[in-house]
């Protein structure tokens, strides 16, 4: 019976850690759309709208990805 109750534990301990994943994953997807809109929007504007917020171009994905991280 041990056995029994060793098995049915591992496979709850895989079912969590299946939808552990599946939860990242969707943050992560969730992140990435977030990003892409950000460099997008922030890669339309023209150098010098760039230059008046002190940003460079080359650094456009940094921010983006800062900006979606909180950081």
């Amino acid at each position: 019976m041990a056995t029994t109750t060793s098995i049915s534990h591992n496979r709850l301990d895989v079912f969590a850690l299946f939808g552990q994943m599946i939860a990242h994953l969707r943050v992560s997807l969730a992140q990435w759309r977030a990003f892409r809109r950000t460099y997008d929007e922030l890669n339309t504007m023209s150098d010098a709208e760039l230059d008046d917020l002190d940003m460079r171009r080359c650094d456009l994905r940094d921010i983006a990805w800062r900006a979606v991280r909180g950081q």
